[in-house]
């Protein structure tokens, strides 16, 4: 326990600190503070014994025995957590993506994990021992589609030789070992350093990457346990964890999308003055494609249409419906504004409710002709833009934009926002906005979806 580990065997970008002697041992290099731990250990027959009782408690890298590191380079001998190499850090884990580069592991396998990591937590404090550490501590590999895991060490560790009486907390304070298991649980459940979640305590939003590209609904359940502080005493904290972490896996399912859901959504001012083409057009090119593709027979297509009107007008369509607008020759209509942030906003609410229930998104945004005198576009405007691009670049929406008419250029006003991220690729001609949107439907049903199951209550 008192050499500190960072890097895995398996050489991976990080330079290796494991060095495999055989089949019977590791040396694993030290740092000084480790060493001087070692050697003070070493003459405390508390910590020889205590060192046996570890041996019992599995999925820990071990010193074989309390002796000074060996010279010149000073590495210890160390056990290894099983035969074979593949071990990497959990470090390296940052999202959906490096779970499927590792392996190709699973949500659900990577809460399992953490479920058993608990245990192994709650084993360690039951005899002293807690402290800080990060995910660089905890080495996982993919064997023979099990993924397994080995807690090689605590930094900043403490190991109490004796039974020890604690102050009594305040109320409002959090147990220093709740808050250093909930930081090593949650930083290893959610894929993220533990620095970042650090700042999640506090913001008002509280996600992060994992749980963006998942979801509210598949991680609603760990918001309260790992970003908020716990009044909670460790072995309660642990228990919780465990569960939560149990159920949650048992619930999610990762599936190909059973429906496929185009939002027509119209840019600019008051729609009802100029004559909209691009609606039709787009919606027809939307259900040939399903018809035409194998997958189609088996997926559900649906339309809805967000429009600038006075507010925001949302129409769903069904049963291969075809949207028409034509210009309203009304003078009193000329000159209307719709705030894009207000459209933006009821988009993303949309395209939230379609993860939650597995569902694909395809945006189209279509932009109208913009009066000369029209409102520049606002901070709040801005924000919903970046948060879209967001959203479109962790693959939750597939989008495209046109022009209203498919003959011009989109308006200038968007193509420049968010680096372009929030609107996709830019389509001129019926020909190209259906050859996008034809790409896009094939791209989306080869993507699996997240979704929580309904029957579980007490998680969504």
């Amino acid at each position: 326990m008192a050499a500190e580990y960072r890097i895995p065997l398996t050489p991976t970008k990080s330079a290796p600190h494991y060095i495999e002697t055989g089949k019977t041992h590791w040396w694993v290099k030290c740092e000084t503070q480790s060493i001087k731990r070692i050697t003070e250990f070493a003459d405390d027959l508390v910590m020889v014994h205590l060192l046996r009782a570890l041996g019992h408690i599995p999925h820990l890298l071990l010193p074989l025995k309390l002796s000074e590191p060996q010279e010149p380079d000073k590495y210890c001998v160390k056990k290894p957590p099983g035969t074979g190499g593949g071990w990497f850090s959990a470090a390296e884990l940052d999202g959906l993506q490096s779970l499927q580069e590792h392996g190709g592991i699973t949500v659900q396998e990577l809460w399992r994990c953490a479920a058993q990591l608990c245990q192994t937590l709650s084993q360690l404090l039951s005899l002293g021992i807690w402290g800080h550490a990060d995910r660089s501590t905890i080495l996982l590999r993919k064997r023979n589609g099990v993924l397994e895991y080995c807690l090689a060490d605590i930094i900043k560790y403490n190991m109490y030789n004796y039974p020890q009486t604690f102050s009594i907390l305040r109320s409002d304070s959090e147990d220093p070992k709740t808050k250093v298991l909930r930081l090593l649980i949650g930083s290893f459940v959610l894929c993220l350093d533990e620095p970042s979640l650090r700042e999640a305590e506090t913001a008002s939003s509280g996600k992060i990457t994992l749980e963006e590209n998942l979801g509210s609904e598949c991680t609603k359940k760990f918001a309260g346990l790992f970003h908020e502080k716990s009044n909670l005493p460790p072995e309660k904290f642990l228990e919780q964890a465990k569960e939560a972490l149990q159920v949650s896996a048992d619930h999610l399912q990762l599936e190909a999308p059973k429906k496929l859901h185009l939002y027509l959504s119209v840019l600019g001012s008051d729609c009802r003055s100029p004559a909209v083409p691009a609606l039709s057009s787009a919606a027809r090119c939307f259900y040939y494609w399903m018809e035409m593709l194998d997958a189609g027979k088996d997926v559900d297509g649906q339309i809805t249409c967000l429009l600038p009107w006075d507010t925001v007008h949302i129409c769903d369509l069904f049963n291969n419906h075809i949207p028409c607008l034509s210009a309203l020759p009304t003078n009193e209509d000329q000159g209307r504004y719709v705030p894009l942030g207000g459209l933006l906003d009821c988009l993303i609410r949309e395209l939230e409710r379609d993860r939650a229930m597995g569902a694909a998104s395809l945006v189209c945004f279509i932009t109208l002709p913009v009066p000369e005198n029209s409102p520049k576009l606002s901070a709040m405007d801005n924000c919903f833009i970046s948060q879209l691009a967001v959203m479109k670049k962790m693959g939750i929406f597939e989008a495209l934009m046109c022009s209203a008419d498919l003959r011009q250029t989109p308006d200038y006003r968007y193509q420049n926002g968010a680096n372009g991220g929030a609107f996709g690729e830019e389509a001129a001609g019926l020909k190209d906005v259906s050859q996008k949107i034809h790409t896009a439907i094939d791209r989306l049903l080869k993507t699996k979806r997240y979704v929580m199951q309904q029957k579980q209550d007490s998680l969504v």
